[in-house]
């Protein structure tokens, strides 16, 4: 076999093993963004970026993507296997119909990923107003998710709740300190928060430490996260957008062959 059919096949069984990784990412993705993404409530009247339909937006990308890289992989070991022409010019075609949607989804993500950092932390606060700290809904369960997940609590730091930052925010009856959340003490189980027990996490609500609740902003976790991701897909993104156009290549120069292809 030609050394460009020995690199194609190469090339798309590394990136079958990607499209799987890609596939399984995106399922993580939507079953842990499931719990906290009420949090990001529509703010459609203030906004054209929402961010509740973006996080579904993505875990629902990633699986289509994996999906789909797995199969136009699968295309391209065959069309180098079976010698056949007409895979391979199909696959070419397919790769670089995907180049050029890789590079509109880039230009697209320049434009909006500022913007999304920017209405970041406009819209916990919105949400925050409507957070209730035993509250049953989804809003106030996503953001005991969020508060036990990124180990946070608040926007800024866990004093925004007391200092009245969050305008619209009322502390449960059954907390009359008013320091913090019962949400951001520790070891709360917030699946069960209309029933928690107040009086279980009085040190906690009477003067909370680093030691029983969470006391850094929330703002600061997610924007690293955002960063650090966004960081890592740009490399992988440079990376895919080189291999594509060697696989590119390498299929034209299988296609140009005469002995043993056929159309």
């Amino acid at each position: 076999m030609e050394c460009s059919g020995i690199i194609l096949i190469a090339i798309n069984l590394v990136f079958m093993i990607i499209g799987l990784a890609v596939l399984i990412m995106g399922i993580v993705f939507k079953v842990n963004f499931e719990p906290i993404k009420d949090a990001f409530v529509e703010q459609s009247d203030k906004t054209d970026f929402n961010l509740e339909a973006a996080g579904s937006t993505l875990a629902l990308g990633l699986i289509i993507l994996g999906v789909f890289i797995v199969l136009v992989a699968l295309l391209g070991c065959s069309g180098a296997c079976c010698k056949s022409k007409i895979l391979l010019v199909v696959y070419a075609i397919i790769v670089m119909i995907l180049l050029i949607a890789e590079i509109a989804v880039v230009a697209v993500a320049l434009v909006k990923g500022k913007d999304a950092e920017n209405k970041l932390k406009e819209g916990l606060a919105d949400s925050l107003e409507k957070y209730h700290e035993n509250g049953d809904d989804a809003l106030s369960k996503a953001f005991n998710a969020i508060w036990s997940t990124f180990e946070c609590c608040g926007i800024d730091s866990y004093t925004d709740f007391k200092n009245g930052n969050i305008t619209g925010f009322k502390f449960d009856s059954k907390n009359p300190q008013e320091n913090i959340p019962v949400g951001c003490c520790k070891n709360v189980n917030y699946e069960a928060a209309p029933n928690i027990n107040f009086t279980q996490y009085q040190d906690c609500l009477n003067g909370p430490t680093k030691d029983n609740a969470y006391l850094t902003g929330c703002y600061s976790d997610l924007k690293n996260t955002i960063t650090h991701y966004s960081t890592v897909s740009i490399g992988v993104g440079i990376f895919i957008f080189v291999v594509e156009v060697i696989v590119i290549i390498a299929a034209f120069c299988l296609c140009s062959r005469d002995e043993g292809y056929r159309a």
